[in-house]
């Protein structure tokens, strides 16, 4: 292209600002070919916002720099993910070889990250930030060793894949919780940024409490009862006052209790609104109220919706069916069966059935329901679905049919299943099918000696 006035080539780097957001790489350049036979070029980013050219220029647009040639900055960098390990680190205790020996000589943090883009492109900083910031250095200068000097505090690391480790100065070090900041930028400018990792650092020789055992003695406790957790802990260099902590957020308020050398236990009470399923439970102890913990542990239990009590439970119908007792003995398989598969069952005159069946953990949802039932057709049948056995109205009314019909559905969804509409089934939990030839006073419909309805679960 040519004849380009200032104005024009205005609007061009406008273009190239689209073209660059596009592929998100390194920033583009832009090379004006001199009439004479020479060029120059310009960063995007850092290019004016307009620029005068003579006439006969040919400009170009380059997206990615060629050896030799003017390179431009990339993007800003991303800090993907940045993690330190161990999350404590006894300072007394050597952990990583320094000088390929195989024998540990130091004391190490272990930093790993990704960064986008290219290492290339990026220049990063950690600097420690609490309790003060006593030295910082650059991840990405690969010399081996690299000092950076603090006035008396030398720090040395050496690069490892994936991070680096970099040995803690244990004369200086001091145990608490330490926290350090990464900080990226993209070599050719552009706006900083950062992530934070924290390490708590412990002296094996002050006082620490180590967890030998630790368990929860319920595998599986119901909303709202108690739960009983044993421990057996060591106590290091005479911590002035053990304390251990039980905690599950969501599940029960944290319980503290003071240990000693002996074995001990305590109890802590499962919230009425805590979450079903496994829950993990954690078992961290400190020397004393004021300082960083020393060791955790776990243990997981299973969180169940409480028994529902069937005593006293008043039936209009004071007698049960007990030919068949369990969905499965009726159906041949378990909840909720197979899918519309129509199967008969025969009630006795004046009596009720229950199959019972537990709800699995499964997402389904569906509708069981009574087809024409084969000759003789002797009145309407209540079906219902309830916790206890012969309760034909209860008290979700999306749980029974409200009148006897011929043909009559109850529509149903497991706890877990993502349908608005049905009687809600809690999975895991004992439910009752309840069938009545009948109406919901317990008066009879049916006038032979036993009647039958033909059925079908869809779902």
């Amino acid at each position: 292209m040519r004849n380009f006035s200032t104005r024009s080539f205005f609007v061009l780097l406008i273009l190239v600002a689209m073209f660059q957001v596009s592929v998100n790489a390194q920033q583009p350049r832009v090379r004006f070919n001199l009439p004479s036979g020479g060029f120059t070029e310009v960063c995007l980013e850092t290019a004016a916002a307009s620029v005068d050219v003579q006439d006969d220029t040919d400009i170009l647009i380059i997206a990615d720099a060629a050896a030799n040639d003017l390179g431009c900055p990339g993007a800003d960098p991303i800090i993907n993910s940045l993690s330190v390990s161990p999350a404590v680190l006894d300072i007394t205790t050597l952990n990583c070889d320094l000088d390929n020996n195989a024998v540990d000589d130091a004391v190490c943090l272990f930093v790993n990250w990704n960064i986008t883009p290219a290492i290339s492109q990026t220049s990063c900083d950690i600097q420690q930030i609490e309790p003060v910031a006593k030295f910082s250095m650059n991840p990405f200068q690969f010399s081996n060793p690299s000092s950076f000097v603090d006035p008396g505090n030398p720090t040395i690391f050496t690069p490892v894949i994936n991070g680096l480790e970099w040995p803690v100065n244990v004369s200086t070090a001091t145990a608490g919780l330490k926290r350090f900041r990464m900080t990226c930028s993209s070599l050719g400018g552009g706006t900083p940024i950062s992530a934070i990792f924290e390490s708590t650092f412990v002296d094996g020789a002050d006082p620490t409490v180590t967890i030998d055992t630790f368990n929860v003695t319920e595998t599986s406790a119901d909303q709202g009862t108690t739960i009983n957790f044993n421990w057996n802990v060591t106590l290091n260099n005479g911590p002035p006052a053990p304390t251990c902590t039980l905690s599950s957020p969501s599940t029960i308020n944290s319980v503290s209790v003071p240990v000693t050398a002996a074995p001990g236990s305590s109890t802590a009470t499962i919230l009425n609104t805590s979450p079903l399923g496994s829950r993990t439970f954690t078992f961290s102890c400190r020397p004393d109220t004021g300082s960083p913990v020393t060791d955790t542990a776990t243990d997981n239990v299973t969180i169940t919706v409480p028994p529902v009590s069937c005593v006293g439970v008043p039936t209009v119908v004071p007698n049960r069916d007990t030919s068949r007792t369990t969905f499965q003995s009726a159906l041949g398989s378990i909840w909720p069966g197979s899918n519309a598969d129509p199967f008969n069952i025969a009630v006795n005159a004046n009596q009720y059935m229950a199959l019972q069946f537990t709800v699995p953990a499964t997402s389904e949802s569906g509708a069981i329901s009574t087809v024409a039932p084969p000759v003789p057709n002797t009145g309407g049948l209540i079906i219902s679905i309830d916790r206890c056995p012969g309760v034909l109205q209860t008290a979700d009314g999306a749980c029974d049919v409200n009148f006897p019909a011929v043909k009559a559905n109850v529509n149903w969804r497991h706890s877990i299943s993502p349908s608005p509409v049905g009687c809600v089934l809690d999975v895991g939990e004992i439910y009752y099918l309840n069938l009545f030839f009948g109406d919901r006073n317990g008066v009879s419909a049916c006038t032979f000696s036993e009647c039958v309805t033909r059925m079908r679960n869809l779902f």
